[in-house]
């Protein structure tokens, strides 16, 4: 490859993944091959700020002359419903463990409290801090300049120039002519098209990549053919680990994760199959992406070693849970629901009735249980003493930054930096060859057609069993014979 042209054009990036990225750019640019960024206009209704940080590590930056630049920091918003809530007759019956720990508060307060507040702005004030850092060393500018950009945004593209925040303006076939002339080449090929060949020596170490995305839920893989294979199902994540470490090739595990979290047991399984995987002597780097918070935090914290990116929104070791109560609102509607149970504490989950006071006193005690054990497991595999792990804990959300300072994170970086602890951990020379290998293997499109196939007739089959059920009733049968009538 003779260069890289990128177009920004309807790019928008997380913190943590124009990290990565902005990395992934260094060391192309470190082989003395031109880099050329190019976008109609970033952030048209703003937002742009990481993506824009991003383009910056690119040699020349191209922005077209109606285009502006939307980098206007970084806000995180929220409506707060408790008092539409109270007016339609819904009671929220919710808690947390602890006052840092959102998500609740939205329904159950006026506004945000100090306390929460004070979190989130320390976060967004660190997040901005490295998106500064990141255009002022990009640009060469000074932190002060870039500092300024972002709070005279949006910039239009005359004055970007002017401020060296961008090299020149024009359209995506000058930029991209540009660069040709430059790289001397005239040939493009896509990065869905474009693929490095496998040089490695069939003596290579083999690594395990083991991607989770998204809610830690409960369960096995969807039963959807075309559904994302990066899910954070547990049973899917479990099969995958248990394969690695089954497959006597395998030496490590890198564990990529990015999940905002999810269910508490789903999350329990997954953290005792990565132990299962120490047990069994392969050593498990866990990858940290845009954020690995409350359940998906709780899965890195066994592993040898936890990377992140200085943006991933880290940690919100805490809990919540509850329920709505819709008794109010059912009246209001003149809806009357009736009930019969056998039990102190039946339908004490419903949204029909509050909690007695002794199952609110219950529910209290499993969500300390809960905040208990996540906080001893973080403890444990962090090794931090117990009487410093309330005071990171509480529901603390953290930038990847001050979750380093913290101790809930080992190294910043990506991939390349969790290769490199893999090596370390598997005693091996900083260029030994690691060939990384999917698990579960990625499904081609053939493996998916027969999948779906397969569904589909079953699928079939389920739909001849209800025509052969409602068969009697077609034909003007009753379904049901009276009582006393043998069937």
């Amino acid at each position: 490859m003779q260069g890289l042209f990128v177009d920004f054009s309807n790019a928008r990036l997380s913190p943590a993944a124009a990290q990565d990225l902005a990395a992934a750019v260094q060391r192309f640019k470190a082989k003395r091959k031109p880099t050329y960024a190019f976008a109609d206009t970033m952030g048209e209704a703003g937002g742009a700020t990481f993506t824009y940080a991003l383009a910056a590590q690119f040699d020349r930056v191209w922005l077209q002359p109606a285009g502006a630049l939307g980098i206007d920091g970084l806000a995180l918003e929220r409506p707060y419903l408790a008092e539409a809530l109270k007016t339609i007759g819904v009671a929220p019956r919710l808690d947390q463990r602890h006052e840092f720990k959102g998500g609740i508060d939205m329904f159950t307060e006026a506004g945000l409290a100090p306390s929460l507040r004070g979190s989130l702005q320390k976060l967004t004030d660190d997040l901005l801090g490295q998106a500064v850092e990141m255009i002022a060393k990009g640009r060469n500018i000074s932190p002060d300049d870039a500092k300024a950009a972002i709070d005279t945004a949006p910039i239009a593209a005359q004055d970007a120039v002017t401020q060296s925040l961008i090299d020149q303006m024009g359209y995506r076939s000058d930029a991209l002519r540009a660069l040709k002339d430059t790289s001397r080449t005239q040939a493009t090929v896509s990065l869905d098209d474009y693929r490095v060949p496998d040089t490695l020596p069939n003596a290579a170490l083999r690594i395990a990549v083991i991607e989770a995305a998204g809610p830690v839920v409960r369960g096995g893989e969807s039963d959807d053919p075309f559904a994302d294979e990066g899910s954070f199902a547990a049973g899917r994540v479990v099969a995958a680990f248990t394969a690695a470490v089954q497959d006597p090739t395998v030496k490590g595990i890198l564990f990529r994760i990015d999940s905002p979290g999810g269910s508490y047991v789903a999350s329990d399984t997954i953290w005792q199959a990565v132990r299962a995987a120490q047990d069994a002597g392969k050593p498990v780097v866990a990858v940290m992406g845009t954020y690995a918070a409350s359940g998906g935090y709780f899965v890195a914290a066994p592993a040898d070693k936890i990377i992140a990116q200085a943006g991933t929104l880290t940690g919100s070791i805490g809990v919540y849970s509850g329920k709505f109560v819709l008794s109010g609102l059912w009246e209001k509607l003149g809806i009357r629901w009736e009930r019969v149970a056998s039990g102190a504490s039946a339908g004490q989950n419903s949204p029909n009735r509050d909690f007695t006071p002794a199952e609110w006193a219950r529910f209290q005690e499993s969500l300390d249980r809960i905040y208990a054990d996540f906080t001893q497991r973080v403890a444990a595999g962090r090794k931090i003493p117990m009487e410093k792990m309330d005071a990171i804990a509480r529901g603390r959300i953290w930038s990847g930054a001050s979750a380093k300072d913290a101790g809930l994170v080992d190294r910043l970086g990506g991939m390349t930096e969790a290769v490199e602890e893999m090596r370390a951990l598997l005693r091996q020379p900083a260029n030994t060859p690691l060939r990384l290998v999917d698990y579960p293997a990625a499904q081609n499109s053939f493996d998916k057609a027969l999948k779906l196939v397969s569904k589909l007739e079953q699928t079939a089959v389920r739909i001849e069993g209800v025509r052969t059920q409602l068969e009697p009733l077609l034909n003007g049968e009753s379904l049901y014979a009276p009582v006393g009538t043998p069937r």
